[in-house]
């Protein structure tokens, strides 16, 4: 992310986000102090590409659009394949570039849908990390970019560090050259859908009709949509007391004048079973101190 937005983005230009971002594109970009435009985000669909056509008919020129299409950070939807086709024909008529940021593509508990990508190989810079497929701890990604841009990409990625650990990569090439990649992800895909089915069920046992949430088919998180009168921030601090955590939904929010106040993101990925259970037992019991 660093390096593509460092390439397109000069200080204090456009960049087109949606009203809910991942963070840590906002920590990426913050060094050029972009201007933001703002992109509605529905809950359930994703990003209001009528919105975006619109902007870009009244003449706003963004260096770049970022998007999550699959296990969307934070919503935990993924783009219909109707909504990946408009996006790409928006990008290539007004020649914007696309970041696609790809982390849980391959994580997918349904029918895969197409890359962004793979429609658009021109204006979409595809971006992906092996810390959520093989250990965080590795710290390694890939971008995938017009062969025209590697070179300047290089020169970016050397001012930025001279070079990357080369054991974290061998380890990599190891595991990939043995073909142990497909069935290690087969078990992810198994063992993080019954932690979402878990997590899905204790939500409708434990909080009845008092939520709505997404059903991710990528990924790891639920996006869960309270009553508009409960804030987040002080049912975190009721949750914490419960020893149990999550992220309030305003902490995704790229502008003070959006509120997801009474929204959270929840991650199914880390705990097991049994603990997803009591950890949304635990956290209907911090609601309940609330209401």
């Amino acid at each position: 992310m660093s390096l593509l937005t460092r390439l397109l983005v000069n200080n204090n230009d456009t960049v087109a986000l949606e009203e809910l971002v991942y963070p840590g594109f906002l920590q990426a970009i913050q060094p050029l102090h972009p201007n933001i435009l703002s992109i509605p985000t529905d809950y359930k669909a994703g990003i209001d590409l009528d919105a975006l056509e619109l902007a870009l008919n009244r003449g706003e020129r963004p260096s770049l659009i970022y998007i999550v299409a699959d296990g969307h950070n934070p919503l935990g939807l993924s783009l219909s394949i109707e909504k990946r086709k408009k996006l790409v024909e928006l990008a290539r008529s007004f020649k914007v570039p696309v970041i696609e940021d790809d982390p849980y593509g391959l994580l997918y508990y349904d029918q895969p849908l197409p890359t962004l990508k793979s429609l658009e190989p021109e204006w979409v810079m595809y971006i992906g990390s092996f810390s959520k497929l093989i250990a965080p701890s590795l710290r390694v990604g890939w971008i995938v970019a017009p062969e025209e841009l590697m070179p300047k990409l290089s020169i970016i990625k050397e001012a930025t560090d001279l070079n990357v650990s080369t054991l974290s990569q061998r380890i990599i090439c190891s595991f990939l050259d043995k073909g142990y990649l497909e069935d290690h992800l087969s078990l992810l895909r198994s063992m993080y859908k019954k932690r979402r089915d878990v997590m899905l069920n204790s939500l409708d046992s434990f909080f009845a009709k008092k939520i709505s949430y997404n059903i991710p088919t990528n990924g790891m998180f639920v996006w869960v949509e309270l009553l508009q009168k409960i804030n987040t921030y002080k049912l975190l601090d009721a949750a914490i007391e419960e020893k149990v955590t999550f992220i309030p939904g305003n902490s995704f929010a790229v502008s003070s004048k959006y509120t997801a106040l009474n929204c959270m993101r929840l991650n199914f990925s880390y705990c097991n079973e049994d603990k997803i259970y009591h950890g949304i037992k635990s956290l209907s019991n911090a609601l309940n101190k609330l209401v």
